[in-house]
């Protein structure tokens, strides 16, 4: 994910929606409006028997977060719970 500049042709009105292609697009560097902040979010659960887990049965054994940039001082949090 990131920022681009689209240039428009000077022919385009303000009452028509532009056609933007891909090759009209300038990667720019932009982070004075709103930088990106990134968060992933990962549930395990085990399994009954080797199938899919269930989600009204398998008991939820792993809950792991990713950050960027840092919160709190913490790139990552992962939650473990003893079987």
């Amino acid at each position: 994910m990131g920022w681009a500049e689209a240039k428009l042709p000077e022919w385009v009105s303000s009452q028509e929606p532009p056609l933007i292609t891909l090759d009209s697009l300038i990667p720019i560097q932009h982070d004075a409006n709103a930088p990106l902040r990134y968060m992933s979010f990962d549930i395990e659960c085990l399994p009954d028997h080797g199938e899919m887990p269930k989600a009204e049965v398998s008991p939820v054994i792993l809950i792991s977060m990713a950050f960027e940039p840092e919160y709190k001082g913490q790139k990552d949090l992962v939650l473990v719970e003893r079987i």
